[in-house]
């Protein structure tokens, strides 16, 4: 008897996420060889490499930008994530095939894998997306403008010079992610290297250091700075200063 409850709590649960899910969406999301762009985006998440999935989204195009940037008004939250795991733990003991997913998460998921299969095409949403830099979802916006490419560079040029520690993190998380192709960045993140400001629970001139090595060769005239930070006080500095020198004589990634 006990079991059944539970069993029927784990169904409720699965409706209410399907539920929750159909609400999330919008009543002009855009289709491609009749399929909503949704349903591309979790075939996507699921075969990230599959041509005909990229083509998909590719064909939507600059249409999919909106019903993407509704993908970052997710917020993390610990209390779901954990609600949400028990939830599965109890639905495979229950042999249940589906994981009950949180369809919030899933559309923040699909919101960055539609970035990423866009590339330059979503450069419309880099306005949207500045804004959220320094916010809950600032990482997650920074890996999205990143996926643009070069475009999004002066704006997060713009955020690393912010007078926001948070926003200066995400900035430099963008351009470390935008690697070879952020060399215009240079000035500013070298400004940053002796920025001691936390966000986030991590450190700047860490976050600083660590965008120069993703720059690898294109920040080798950052080099008499990342020597000055040989002798450090900071230990973990010296040995990011050391890693950052041996990445710039790679001229490869």
């Amino acid at each position: 008897m006990k079991k059944r409850a539970i069993l029927l709590v784990l169904l409720t649960l699965a409706l209410m996420a399907a539920v929750v899910g159909v609400g999330l969406n919008t009543s002009d999301e855009p289709r491609y060889q009749g399929r909503e762009l949704s349903e591309w985006l979790r075939d996507l998440l699921d075969t990230p490499d599959d041509p005909r999935v990229l083509a998909a989204v590719q064909a939507i195009g600059t249409n999919a930008v909106p019903h993407l940037l509704l993908g970052f008004s997710y917020s993390y939250s610990s209390g779901r994530e954990q609600f949400y795991d028990a939830a599965n733990r109890w639905a495979r003991r229950f042999r249940l095939t589906e994981p009950i997913r949180d369809p919030a998460q899933a559309r923040y998921n699909g919101a960055l894998a539609g970035f990423k299969a866009l590339g330059s095409t979503g450069s419309n949403a880099i306005p949207y997306l500045s804004k959220l830099l320094g916010g809950t979802n600032g990482s997650g916006a920074a890996r999205a403008m990143s996926y643009i490419g070069p475009s999004a560079l002066p704006a997060l040029v713009e955020a690393v010079g912010n007078s926001s520690p948070g926003v200066r993190y995400h900035g430099l998380i963008g351009v470390a992610g935008l690697g070879l192709n952020a060399d215009l960045a240079l000035p500013a993140v070298v400004g940053c290297l002796y920025d001691t400001n936390m966000a986030y629970g991590a450190c700047i001139r860490y976050t600083a250091i660590l965008a120069l090595t993703e720059m690898r060769h294109k920040a080798r005239s950052a080099e008499p700075d990342l020597k000055q930070l040989l002798s450090d006080p900071d230990l973990t500095m010296q040995a990011l200063a050391q890693q950052a020198l041996d990445k710039m004589r790679v001229q490869k990634p």
